[in-house]
């Protein structure tokens, strides 16, 4: 068993020095889940314009990618930066539940 864990430990090693700076692509188990470090603006106004940066750290540090799972109608999320706007109607006034998601590609995370 000792014999195994030196193996690899030595794989791992090559594999640093031959230039691999994420492990993550080469192990897939080895990736984990964006974070969300933020707290989200929960209150708007209606006719107001409401906006949040999520603001979301990978641990292997790869690109992310934002997007809701859940939203009310009119509020957007740019893909690329996770900053969210909506401007709320009087329809809107009440309760809304938002789930963004941050994904690396690989595993993903909901707030």
């Amino acid at each position: 068993m000792k014999k195994f864990f030196v193996l690899l430990f030595g794989l791992i090693i090559l594999i640093l020095i031959g230039g691999c700076q994420n492990l993550g692509d080469l192990f897939p188990f080895l990736n984990r889940a964006p974070i969300i470090t933020s707290e989200p603006v929960t209150t708007a106004t209606e006719d107001n314009p409401y906006s949040y940066q999520v603001e979301a750290i990978d641990p292997e540090g790869d690109t992310l990618i934002y997007s809701f799972a859940l939203k009310p109608e009119g509020m957007s999320i740019n893909g690329k930066d996770g900053l969210i706007t909506w401007m709320p109607n009087n329809s809107q006034v009440g309760i809304h539940q938002v789930i963004v998601e941050v994904s690396d590609g690989k595993q993903s995370n909901l707030k």
